[in-house]
Parts: C-alpha cells; sequence; structure tokens
C-alpha cells in the first residue's frame, strides 16, 4: 500500500513536467548568451494587449544567421503572459507578421512553408488561434479567409463568433476577395 502511494505520487509529480517538456519550449534568454546569440525583440502594441516577437539567431565567424534561427511569441495582457514557441526557420520555412496590422483587437502572424502555412490569430484573452493558409483576406467584415500558394481558398474564419470552416474540397464562390500582398511585412527569415 504504501508503496502504491508513493509510485502514484511519483507518477503525479512527473507526469506535469514531462508534459510541459512534450508541449512547448520556452524562451529563456540566459540560454542565449550574447556572444553566441543575436537576439531581437519586436513589440507590437495592439489596443488592449502587446505581443512580442523574440527572433535568437545563432552568430557564426561574428554573423548572425538564419540557419538555427529561433522563433517566439509572446502575449502581453493584464500583467499576465502567454507565449507560444513558433519553432526554428528552416530554408523553406519563415515567418511573417504585416508592418501595420490589419485589425485593432487581433494580431496577425503567418508561419510559412514552400507550399503551406498556418495563420496566427492572437487576441486579448483566450487561446492563440491556428488556422490553416498561407495567404488572408480581410475585406469581407468580420471574416478571414485564407488561400494557399496554389490559390484555392483554404479556409473561412468568424471573427466575431470565433467559429471556422474548412473550404478545401467544397465548391465555394467568394467574388472579390483581396490577398495579402506580402511587401507590407516583416519577414523572420
Amino acid at each position: 500500500m504504501i508503496l502504491e502511494m508513493r509510485y502514484t505520487i511519483l507518477v503525479l509529480i512527473l507526469f506535469p513536467v514531462i508534459n510541459s517538456f512534450s508541449q512547448t519550449k520556452a524562451f529563456i534568454s540566459k540560454t542565449f548568451p550574447v556572444e553566441k546569440y543575436e537576439v531581437t525583440y519586436d513589440t507590437t502594441s495592439m489596443t488592449d494587449f502587446k505581443v512580442v516577437l523574440i527572433v535568437a539567431r545563432p552568430i557564426v565567424e561574428a554573423v548572425a544567421q538564419y540557419e538555427g534561427t529561433e522563433v517566439w511569441m509572446q502575449r502581453l495582457t493584464n500583467g499576465k503572459l502567454t507565449e507560444k514557441y513558433l519553432g526554428q526557420l528552416e530554408t523553406e520555412r519563415g515567418i511573417y507578421r504585416p508592418y501595420d496590422q490589419p485589425l485593432k483587437d487581433t494580431y496577425i502572424i503567418v508561419e510559412c512553408g514552400e507550399y503551406a502555412g498556418q495563420i496566427d490569430l492572437v487576441t486579448k484573452d483566450g487561446d492563440i488561434v491556428i488556422i490553416p493558409g498561407y495567404y488572408y483576406a480581410l475585406n469581407k467584415p468580420g471574416y478571414i479567409y485564407t488561400k494557399t500558394s496554389l490559390n484555392s481558398l483554404v479556409y473561412q474564419y468568424d471573427l466575431k463568433n470565433k467559429k471556422g470552416t474548412d473550404l478545401r474540397g467544397k465548391d465555394v464562390v467568394i467574388d472579390n476577395l483581396l490577398f495579402d500582398e506580402v511587401d507590407g511585412a516583416y519577414w523572420v527569415k
């Protein structure tokens, strides 16, 4: 009985630690010393919160390089911090955000692959919403539409009701959607 209790307590203590490592990688500044990494912080102030994009680039022969670069996004609201590890950049993978955020209460950042990607929507409260797509259109009030590099619509997300509809494989006709151009964006590459 005592052995079972010890085992149960040990499992309960270890499980949260194991689970937290498998879900995310926290940004800890002391693991990126200035002589080995160039760390930049890009802060965007929204209506009721701030978003900080953290980029840690390895320094090789006195020059910061793309290979091995890691990126985090942090939301600061009412003294609380929410963080998402966006991953390590690769040759075909980059991250961009519009210089001027198109929505006053939602921060948008795009994680890109060669042919696909995902769009992260960050609001003051709640989870970071991830929708599939590479490009987005916001010119239909209250909705964000996404597509891939192959020109077909992928997703429709209702910003007010926080509900999405997968449009892949559906015959959907939506006229006059203007998709973003990457020129007005900050690229992490």
